[in-house]
């Protein structure tokens, strides 16, 4: 039972916060370049992640960890090719990862509980090749690592020099030093996977209240079960184990948002049936391929992009080092 135990905490804590992937086959291809256009890929996690109790999301993060396949929790990819303003041409793909695993001892040695949603575990940027490596081979073997789709936003040359800008301070001002499901990327505080993706859209105007509800999840942790870091408490593994429920919206529980890639995929892919099947198409969307696989297209050549400053200042107590870490970035946004 102490073995099992391990094996399931374990698995929470790694699929909570790592989103590594397996070596592919090598390829000399290259993923298509198409001019004024931003890409969100999404890969989803192999079984599927049940957000319906602490219990049911131990239970299938462990499945989908010992299927040992790649991106066992999802993973998002970003992929940029653009003209800005000045035609300054701009090529990029990324996304964000851990650079550390620090919280699978979290849950079980220190009763972290669900605290590791809260870990500031050090973050780094994908690596580009390896990347786009995994994204042809998937893109050419639908289902094969358990599949990929994605959206493409044409877009025009201000959201070009608007993203631009966004992913050159980003970097410069080393704000992937935190890989955090709790974090919002355009605050400074760093980043998930899916919620770097999702700043994308919201940088350049797109996101709406439907794309982010069906791209996320807003649970009511019960504050009986939150430990380090975000508090001092002990929370046992057992304790969360026997977790039936979420709490509810209350003083005795804790509002807690986040962006999540299977959720992402699945839309995708409903908006496809309805293009496909439906009368009830949305016609903002079209179906694109890429090598075998569909994905959307969206076309936001003529969306006003915001001319609001790019950055705000973190008002979370919980990420109060930043004030004087992002300093500087802050005082640039004033």
């Amino acid at each position: 039972m102490t073995l099992r135990l391990v094996l399931l905490s374990s698995s929470l804590a790694i699929l909570l916060f790592s989103f590594g992937c397996n070596r592919v086959p090598h390829t000399q291809d290259e993923l298509p370049r198409e001019n004024s256009t931003l890409t969100l890929f999404f890969m989803p996690s192999p079984f599927g992640i049940n957000w319906n109790s602490p219990r049911h999301l131990l239970t299938s993060i462990a499945l989908n960890y010992f299927s040992f396949r790649p991106n066992f929790m999802g993973h998002v990819a970003i992929q940029v090719y653009c003209h800005d303003l000045s035609g300054q041409e701009h090529s990029f793909i990324t996304g964000m990862s851990d650079a550390k695993l620090a919280a699978s001892s979290a849950i079980f040695l220190e009763h972290a509980g669900l605290g590791i949603m809260f870990e500031k575990n050090p973050g780094k940027f994908d690596d580009p090749k390896k990347s786009e490596q995994e994204l042809i081979y998937r893109l050419k073997n639908p289902g094969a690592t358990g599949g990929v789709n994605f959206i493409q936003v044409k877009i025009n040359p201000a959201a070009c020099s608007r993203i631009a800008k966004y992913y050159k301070e980003f970097q410069e001002h080393n704000l992937n030093r935190y890989y955090a499901l709790y974090s919002r990327p355009l605050y400074g505080e760093g980043s998930g996977c899916s919620a770097f993706g999702a700043s994308f859209l919201e940088l350049i105007g797109l996101m709406n209240d439907e794309i982010q509800q069906s791209w996320s999840y807003t649970l009511e942790l019960p504050l009986h079960l939150i430990g380090k870091p975000y508090t001092n408490q002990k929370v046992y593994f057992w304790d969360i184990l026997m977790a039936n429920e979420w709490g509810r919206k209350d003083e005795n529980s804790m509002t807690f948002f986040f962006w999540e890639p299977d959720k992402m995929y699945h839309w995708v892919n409903k908006k496809l049936h309805n293009i496909h099947h439906s009368s009830e198409s949305d016609y903002n969307y079209s179906a694109k391929k890429i090598f075998n696989t569909q994905g959307l297209l969206l076309d936001a050549t003529r969306v006003s992009v915001p001319n609001e400053p790019i950055w705000k200042k973190t008002d979370r107590p919980f990420f109060s080092e930043l004030l004087e870490l992002n300093k500087q970035l802050y005082e640039s946004a004033l």
